[in-house]
């Protein structure tokens, strides 16, 4: 579900021709959505369910790290998210409150055909 909603994020028209070295864009700027989602883990003890309360954008850059002669490029994404989440087990009546910080840092490389 989060690997899905943040394609959903991420899809957009990123790059724009012509590329050069050290050229960075910024995708998509800060956002949050509301979700409203519960992910069960099942045990035999404790059953553990997690609530997704939000997921934020906090930002997005795009760096062309490398642009060849033959019109091959390779560009740095660097992507950085918040989950706010809510969290219980099946033997604790206490909801705990937490937030995931997640980086995503990724490498693609483009060829013109």
């Amino acid at each position: 579900m989060l690997n899905s909603m943040i394609l959903h994020f991420l899809h957009s028209k990123i790059f724009k021709a012509p590329l050069v070295l050290n050229d960075s864009r910024v995708p998509i700027e800060s956002q949050s959505k509301a979700i409203y989602d519960t992910i069960f883990f099942p045990s035999s003890s404790c059953t553990l369910r997690i609530y997704v309360d939000s997921f934020k954008v906090d930002s997005t850059k795009k760096i062309v790290i490398e642009a060849g002669n033959d019109s091959t490029f390779k560009i740095l994404s660097r992507n950085f998210f918040k989950v706010k989440y809510r969290y219980q087990a099946s033997c604790d009546p206490i909801i705990k409150n937490d937030t995931a910080y997640i980086t995503s840092i990724d490498t693609t490389y483009l060829k013109a055909f």
